[in-house]
């Protein structure tokens, strides 16, 4: 079983729209508990069109397993959704794809019996907005494949393809035959259609991480200067917000253990924000410590070597643990003996300085052994 809880999506806008949402679905499901007279607000086949069902059969949910699945991923989408769109706009684009789903299953139902109910067909318009607007982004996990949990992140481009490729293949064993897996499609379509078109239209900003740019291979990169004032002072607000949101992602990463994603989110946002991401000396050397407490030496040296260049001072030991790493861990003799290079002499004390030695040497012998490094970036 699979959980998503969280994004890393950038959150331009607070999930006021996201929450209400879930607080309403839920005091309904505790309202509605025991009683039998229901069905005049699902969504009813066979009686013609009731539009009013097109939205109250959104807020029915047929047990808990079936709300607590729906709201799980209403959470997690609505974070990306409503993070680029704001409250307003999100409620208006929730509501018109679970109409619109709503609506056509009825009319496509209309010679049957029954009764539908649950979110999921716009839950899966808001998944499929998500890939087409932040297929990079990353879907946060709790998997429990024993009685243990293992936490992942997954790039929504496969969290969603997953899951709307399933649905698909479903549809297609069930020779396309109206079903839930159908009610699933119905939903993700026109969310496909409406995320292209706002992409397209200008009516979101997905700073060149949408799924074209990707594809075309520009994700990320700068685009022309804009030249209204309000658009650029918003284009600043916009990424001052961006770069709000991963550093308290980060810093969260960090206070629950999690360094190697703290790590990864840092390395991310380097490469999107470019200078406008940075951290200072005492949050390099937490992550540092926090990375070194696990053990995950490879994934420090990146950090480690930001910390140096940024570092006014010699900092003797941070170059020695740095060459220690490379060289063992790492196996790169010729950074370990430029590391081990710029510790000014006398700067250790007496038992480091042999280690700095024991270094020297063990570099120097398998640089003459013809030890190929793939990489000569500097420290």
């Amino acid at each position: 079983m699979i959980i998503p809880y969280n994004t890393d999506a950038p959150l331009y806008h607070r999930p006021f729209a996201t929450i209400g949402l879930i607080a309403m679905n839920t005091l309904v499901f505790v309202a509605l508990l025991g009683r039998s007279d229901v069905e005049p607000w699902m969504l009813a086949f066979g009686q013609g069109l009731q539009p009013v069902q097109w939205i109250t059969s959104l807020f029915l949910h047929d047990g808990l397993g079936h709300l607590l699945g729906n709201m799980l991923f209403l959470w997690v989408f609505g974070l990306v959704i409503e993070g680029k769109l704001g409250w307003w706009r999100f409620l208006l684009v929730y509501l018109g794809l679970g109409a619109f789903e709503s609506g056509l299953t009825q009319i496509l139902m209309q010679h049957q019996d029954g009764f539908a109910l649950g979110a999921s067909g716009a839950i899966f318009g808001l998944l499929a907005m998500a890939l087409i607007w932040a297929p990079s982004n990353e879907i946060n996990c709790i998997g429990f494949w024993t009685i243990y949990g293992r936490f992942f992140d997954v790039p929504i481009l496969c969290f969603a393809g997953f899951y709307v490729g399933m649905e698909f293949l479903l549809a297609w064993m069930g020779d396309f035959a109206i079903s839930s897996a159908m009610l699933h499609l119905a939903g993700a379509l026109p969310g496909f259609g409406l995320g292209i078109i706002m992409l397209k239209l200008g009516l979101v900003d997905c700073e060149q991480w949408d799924i074209f740019a990707v594809i075309a291979g520009r994700q990320g990169e700068a685009r022309e200067p804009a030249t209204n004032p309000k658009l650029a002072a918003e284009a600043v607000r916009d990424r001052q917000a961006r770069h709000s949101t991963a550093l308290a992602l980060f810093n969260g990463h960090l206070v629950e253990g999690r360094a190697a994603e703290a790590a990864a989110l840092h390395q991310r946002m380097s490469q999107q924000l470019g200078g406008d991401w940075t951290l200072t000396q005492e949050q390099l050397l937490i992550l540092i410590k926090a990375l070194h407490q696990q053990e995950l030496w490879s994934l420090s040296v990146g950090p480690m070597t930001e910390y140096l260049r940024a570092s006014g001072e010699p900092a003797p030991r941070m170059h020695l643990k740095l060459a220690q790493i490379l060289l063992v861990h790492e196996n790169r003799p010729g950074r370990a003996l430029r590391a081990l290079q710029k510790i000014p002499p006398d700067s250790l004390p007496a038992n480091l300085d042999q280690v700095r030695r024991r270094l020297e040497s063990r570099a120097a012998k398998q640089l003459e052994e013809g030890e190929l490094e793939l990489t000569e970036e500097g420290c």
